[in-house]
């Protein structure tokens, strides 16, 4: 017998048609969008509630989301190569699963901790429902809008302490007394984006007859925006309330916001006129300059592979001006706006790229959290061009021949720098496919750059090495039949797709974290996924407000857990985890009730052997993984 190792990603007798991992990207985004919500948010807390706090598990609902998200999954609907007809019918199937899914975990966390109380006057009783829903407890940095209703408040004594009566220190970043009635009910938005994002078209629109100058005589509600750092236990939730009493504890942080600069007590960065930063990192004094560099080419091929044109690869950039958007200790935010000037598109020929020019506007905002060294990016740009590829860079001082790539169920080494293949049916291409992350290290330091649904990323060399990720893959046709020596001959019918092209608005979320040493002992699979499923909340009344507990804990940064999720027939916990080491892992994991029975399974949630729970009380259960072990585990409670 042969045995083969390594990826089944060569094109050495057929086509491989690796350029659909960057072909319509809005498509992969709302995919990780969806599945980052069920399977991260909706799933775990769903059991959480059911199994710790007794409520009805939203099986049914979990199932329908599901099922709409699977139907945009078929090969050339995700991948994102069939007709436009065929990429509009999707966008209703994401809207279904992604709304479900946060109405599940709205749902949940407002039987947590309920909008109004059963007397009317309980409902002046502010309390913020917090909820964790990763396996690993946490210290957060909270930002979040609390609605205050004509109560007559006292906005100067206003305190927030947890359930144990500690004082939490906070800060009122910002305060705005507002007519009342305006359609959407905030308090039960999941995130402070959420509910910035969604109150700002009222501002816009009628910002000069909603806003007050004060909270009247009893008509208006006064919305406060507070900020917080708070610890919150694994898979479960935390109160905090909000009370009149003595002046609020000063927030103590260590965020400092200049002109165009951040900082805190792990990272220095600087934020440039053209969108790119610097940063330093003060535990290794490792400087990395002139990251989120972007990087443009021609694109003469299709939605199946791309094809690059003759031609420059950084595109002009005229700059804007940098700006603070939000100052305080525990969270700073400055932003740039710049403006793209790209070719319009490809020449008649498809050998060149046009000489005529249009302006894409793009902003990039950059925010700093207390504590963290984690850089926090969004960029917004309007593409106006066609027939192109647009890359974010990140180039590095480190000295490496390999790429660290997030898969499903496993963090992969690969060569930087591919070796070509001019012989094959499809040569090998530079990209390579991620998931969360990718990193560069070189055993003493490493620099990882995180990504919500950018799913293609390239290493480079030069000077030290760098990697690329694509955010857009702009074309007009399925498949053509004229770009050798990318491919051969055609790999669909010739089908004319202009909306591949993805011309208008986008937003791209990215992250960079410096770190010691390498990847696994940083813990940066769990740095992925902590900025990935950030804590949700909603706004509640204490009265009927249940207490925080938590489901399960599993804190090895050497596994990563992948489903917590209620049985789909049994009313039991399921636990889906792998291990990411190259060595046998002995893994306890905790459970927030007694364990009766727990039981191997597999990937069709099928019983398989015992495992004897342990611990006084009863609620753990160890089990030894092997290296790159996929294993689901089964758990009954009493």
């Amino acid at each position: 017998d042969r045995v083969h190792a390594g990826e089944m990603l060569g094109g050495y007798d057929r086509n491989i048609l690796s350029g659909v991992w960057s072909s319509r990207m809005p498509l992969k985004q709302a995919n990780e969008r969806c599945e980052t919500l069920l399977a991260a948010a909706a799933e775990p807390l769903a059991a959480y509630a059911h199994f710790l706090h007794g409520h009805a598990h939203p099986g049914g609902l979990l199932r329908d989301a599901w099922r709409e998200l699977l139907l945009n999954h078929p090969h050339d609907s995700i991948c994102g190569c069939s007709v436009d007809q065929v990429h509009r019918d999707m966008a209703p199937r994401f809207a279904h699963a992604r709304l479900t899914a946060e109405r599940i975990v709205q749902r949940t966390l407002e039987d947590l901790a309920p909008t109004f109380d059963v007397r009317p006057e309980g409902d002046r009783d502010t309390v913020l429902c917090v909820a964790n829903t990763l396996p690993v407890p946490r210290r957060e940095v909270i930002t979040r809008t609390v609605v205050l209703q004509p109560f007559g408040y006292d906005l100067a004594s206003l305190r927030l302490v947890d359930e144990a009566g500690a004082e939490v220190p906070f800060a009122i970043v910002d305060t705005q007394h507002v007519e009342r009635f305006w359609g959407v009910d905030h308090r039960l938005q999941l995130t402070g984006e959420a509910q910035e994002t969604s109150f700002a078209p009222y501002l816009a629109h009628f910002r000069s007859r909603m806003l007050k100058d004060g909270p009247g005589d009893g008509e208006f509600d006064t919305r406060l925006t507070i900020q917080f750092a708070c610890d919150l236990p694994p898979c479960g939730h935390a109160l905090f309330r909000l009370l009149e009493g003595t002046p609020p504890a000063a927030t103590a942080g260590t965020v400092v916001v200049g002109a165009d600069t951040l900082a805190n007590d792990l990272i220095d960065v600087r934020l440039h006129p053209d969108g790119t930063f610097d940063l330093a990192d003060r535990a290794t004094d490792a400087a990395y300059r002139g990251l989120g560099r972007l990087e443009d080419r021609g694109d003469a091929g299709d939605e199946y592979d791309f094809h690059p044109v003759p031609g420059p690869s950084r595109p002009e950039v005229v700059p804007g001006g940098v700006r603070q958007v939000r100052v305080t200790p525990l969270a700073g935010t400055i932003e740039a706006d710049f403006t793209l000037r790209l070719p319009s598109r490809l020449t008649a020929d498809r050998a060149a790229r046009r000489e005529d020019t249009v302006d894409c506007p793009a902003t990039l905002r950059l925010t700093l959290r207390h504590g963290s060294p984690l850089l926090d990016a969004r960029l917004r740009l309007e593409n106006r061009a066609e027939d192109h590829r647009l890359r974010l860079e990140f180039p590095t001082p480190l000295r490496t021949d390999a790429l660290i790539c997030e898969d499903r169920y496993l963090v992969l080494e690969r060569p930087l720098l591919r070796e070509p293949t001019p012989d094959w049916v499809q040569p090998t291409p530079a990209t390579w496919p991620q998931q969360g992350f990718s990193c560069l290290e070189d055993g003493e330091r490493g620099l990882a750059v995180f990504n919500r649904g950018l799913p293609e990323v390239e290493g480079y060399a030069a000077g030290g090495a760098g990697l690329a990720v694509t955010m857009l893959r702009c074309v007009g046709w399925l498949s053509r039949d004229d770009i050798e020596p990318t491919r051969r001959g055609n790999a669909g019918p010739t089908i004319f797709t202009p909306e591949a092209q993805c011309l208008g608005a986008h937003a791209f979320d990215f992250a960079v974290m410096p770190y010691a040493g390498g990847w696994l002992d940083a813990d940066v699979a769990g740095a992925s996924a902590r900025w990935r499923c950030p804590p949700l909340s909603v706004q509640g009344v204490t009265a009927p407000a249940t207490a925080g507990a938590w489901l399960l804990r599993c804190g090895d940064p050497r596994i990563q857990v992948t489903a917590v999720k209620r049985h789909q027939e049994r009313d039991t916990l399921i636990v889906r985890l792998c291990n990411l080491a190259d060595e046998t892992v002995a893994l306890p994991l905790a459970f927030g009730r007694d364990v009766t029975g727990a039981w191997r399974s597999n990937l069709l949630e099928e019983r398989g052997t015992g495992l004897a729970p342990d611990g006084d009380p009863r609620n753990r259960v160890t089990l030894d993984l092997s290296p790159h072990r996929i294993a689901t585990i089964e758990v009954a409670f009493a």
